[in-house]
């Protein structure tokens, strides 16, 4: 929807490094590493002197991408629609069980 039908041109999303689980799902979304930075929150949390990651994933970037798997999909490919809040953000293929998230939510 937002690369989509919004005009966003950039999706981006912020963990702190040592948050492998979000990093995992950025990852898995399609977003890929831009920069860490030191993590300047006012709030002393454990693993905040390793900073903060920014992970993002451009328009372009996402084209090509949706355009391989469309072509790459096996004949008979079919998904299971995930949803939150009533708004499809990803599919998972029952043939190779793998995730493709859609555009900003994940």
């Amino acid at each position: 929807m937002g690369l989509t039908d919004l005009g966003v041109r950039r999706v981006f999303a912020h963990t702190m490094t040592v948050n492998t689980a979000s990093r995992r799902v950025m990852e898995k979304c399609g977003l890929r590493l831009v920069h860490t930075t030191p993590f300047e929150g006012a709030d002393v949390i454990e693993g905040a002197e390793h900073g903060q990651v920014e992970y993002a994933l451009t328009k372009p970037e996402w084209e090509a991408r949706t355009a391989g798997n469309a072509r790459n999909s096996p004949p008979g490919h079919r998904g299971n629609r995930i949803t939150h809040g009533g708004q499809e953000v990803a599919t998972r293929c029952s043939t190779s069980k793998s995730l493709a998230c859609r555009e900003t939510r994940c």
